[in-house]
C-alpha cells in the first residue's frame, strides 16, 4: 500500500492502521511524514507493505492519475494508474518487476 507521505496524512494513516489491527512495530506519524519509510505487515503470501515512497514515481505526480477499482466484497480503491505502475516496476528493475511489464504491455495492447 503507498500512501502520501506529509503532515496532513499521516494521523489518517495511523488510524486506519490502527483500525485493521496492524500492530505498528513503533511506526509513528513523524515517520510516515518521511518518503522512504515503510511497514510490514504479516508474512508471505499475505503479507502487506505500506510504504511512503515507491522507485521512479512520486505521490503528488501520480494521485491525480489514480484509478479506481473494485475487489471482492464490494469493496473499492484507489490504485495506481497502469502507467504509473510500469514505470515504477521499470525504475525498480528486478528481474520479476521487468517480467511483469512485459505481461501488463502485452495484456494492454491485447486489449487495444
Amino acid at each position: 500500500m503507498w500512501v502520501e507521505a506529509s503532515a496532513e496524512n499521516a494521523p489518517k494513516v495511523i488510524n486506519g492502521l490502527v483500525e485493521f489491527g496492524a500492530r505498528l512495530m513503533g511506526l509513528t506519524e513523524a515517520d510516515l511524514r518521511t518518503a522512504g519509510v515503510g511497514l510490514q505487515i504479516g508474512v508471505e503470501p499475505g503479507r502487506i507493505d505500506v510504504l511512503t515512497a515507491v522507485s521512479g514515481v512520486h505521490f503528488e505526480d501520480a494521485w491525480p492519475r489514480r484509478v479506481q477499482a473494485d475487489f471482492a466484497d464490494g469493496v473499492r480503491c484507489d490504485v495506481i494508474g497502469l502507467d504509473d505502475l510500469l514505470q515504477n516496476k521499470r525504475a525498480a528493475g528486478r528481474p520479476q518487476d521487468l517480467a511483469d511489464v512485459a505481461a501488463l504491455e502485452r495484456l494492454h495492447r491485447l486489449k487495444r
